[in-house]
């Protein structure tokens, strides 16, 4: 046969050689390099966080169960991790997992099951979604709607934040926080993608860059939401991704309306909730065609590997810490902490609970959780005092919006976040300026225009 006599390349290249070859000598590691691999910042960092733990844990004492205590230590542990990022931020999330059990705080059981909770469900099925708004470029012609509308040409950064951030705040007041950021966050990207890659960019774009995820992230929160679709002419891939959006939407705000008109989730008794329906959304896309190719649907399963898995634990840790908090005993004694507010000045009341209100909620993921647990109190507290309950519960409640700081603070940070142009060093910096704005506002508003709208003032002594 041909090539019977050619000897195959492979099976004559020896396994090991035949003649002595020089052999490449490492470099010598001095104890300078070996110390300097050791003793360094991001080393600190990384036994900072267990040594705040046990110091915490032998040092403080608290009039509750030793869980309280140990949950503390919990979360300044892997708090201290979080801000340093001495480890990466989803090998820290995972932390919970192991901590939880070993300092006799939750089972291994409990503490997974805050991993995959309603509101994880609506995240997860969002982000899915809004991949597919990215795959056909809808966030593009809704960013550039955005661009024409508020911007003109030339563009003008201040007056597009601005455009973005009135729109982001309009509609976020109808809908859900993780709701209004999923919206608008495919058009602060779009927007984004206008501009030159990152690697082409001044440092003053790339602040920019920031800025314009900031925006959004914090207009959720602050305010409202509204998104315009375009006017020009649609494939019909594009079509059906807006419809299924708009059919999101739509059953989002429909599922439960008021009191009196409770929609249509008292159909399913109350069992459907929010992250059901994004989960729905998201199905639908790999069944609906795209009428590109034949067989092929809204979505595939490749495009899902671009989901931000670690955002989704980063999200699941907010939740375990804040479960923590309540079944270790720590609410408790967060709740007994606030009576010192019936000996605070009156002028002072209102600065107090606003500010207090704001750092739980940084702890606490789930706002309404935040506001289910300090609300009750605080009307407890005004009664003692003597004071309009009002006085205390509206900023109290108010302030548990003001998670400015992490991405775990609320689930709409995480929206922000996984987008891949903030840190959490980003948050930082503007959110503390922001809270303070807030605190001071709130605080200035209260016991001026809030004791003429709600007459606060009636129930002073």
């Amino acid at each position: 046969m041909a090539g019977e006599d050619t000897p195959s390349p492979i099976l004559e290249a020896p396994l090991l050689p035949l003649h002595d070859e020089p052999i490449q000598q490492t470099p010598n590691i001095n104890s300078f390099t070996i110390t300097s691999s050791i003793l360094n910042l991001k080393n600190f960092y990384v036994i900072l966080g267990p040594l705040l733990s046990i110091i915490i844990c032998l040092l403080v004492k608290l009039d509750a169960p030793t869980t309280s205590t140990k949950m503390v230590g919990v979360i300044v542990w892997v708090f201290t991790w979080w801000i340093t990022e001495a480890v990466p931020l989803p090998v820290t999330s995972m932390c919970p997992l192991f901590l939880f059990p070993l300092f006799g705080i939750a089972s291994a059981d409990t503490v997974a099951h805050s991993y995959m909770d309603d509101v994880i469900a609506l995240v997860l099925g969002s982000f899915i979604l809004a991949l597919a708004v990215e795959r056909y470029n809808v966030h593009k012609r809704l960013a550039l709607n955005i661009t024409l509308v508020f911007c003109g040409d030339p563009l003008n950064p201040a007056m597009l934040l601005l455009g973005l951030c009135a729109t982001t705040f309009f509609v976020s007041m109808w809908v859900h926080n993780v709701i209004a950021a999923v919206m608008m966050m495919p058009v602060a990207t779009g927007i984004l993608h206008r501009l030159p890659p990152a690697n082409e960019q001044s440092e003053l774009m790339n602040k920019f860059n920031r800025a314009v995820i900031l925006t959004v992230v914090y207009a959720t929160q602050i305010g409202g939401i509204s998104t315009i679709t375009g006017t020009g002419p649609m494939a019909f891939a594009e079509k059906m991704v807006l419809c299924v959006f708009g059919l999101l939407i739509i059953l989002w705000m429909t599922r439960r309306i008021s009191d009196d008109l409770p929609g249509w989730g008292v159909l399913f008794h109350g069992l459907v909730g929010d992250g059901s329906i994004s989960v729905l959304a998201a199905v639908l896309l790999f069944i609906i065609p795209n009428m590109k190719q034949n067989g092929e649907k809204l979505m595939n399963w490749n495009e899902c590997k671009k989901l931000p898995w670690n955002l989704i634990l980063l999200l699941g840790a907010g939740f375990a810490l804040a479960d923590g908090v309540q079944s270790s005993g720590l609410a408790d004694v967060l709740s007994k902490a606030l009576e010192f507010l019936k000996d605070v000045p009156y002028l002072a009341i209102v600065p107090a609970v606003t500010l207090l209100c704001s750092i739980i909620t940084e702890i606490v993921t789930s706002n309404a959780a935040t506001t289910t647990l300090l609300v009750p109190l605080l009307y407890h507290i005004a009664k003692t005092m003597h004071l309009h309950p009002l006085l205390l519960m509206i900023p109290g409640g108010i302030a548990t919006e003001f998670a400015f700081w992490l991405p775990t603070s609320t689930p709409s940070n995480v929206v922000g976040f996984a987008t891949g142009h903030i840190e959490i060093k980003d948050m930082l910096k503007v959110g503390v300026p922001l809270k303070v704005v807030g605190i001071f506002v709130l605080s200035l508003l209260m016991p001026t225009l809030g004791s003429i709208v709600y007459g606060t003032n009636d129930g002073t002594q």
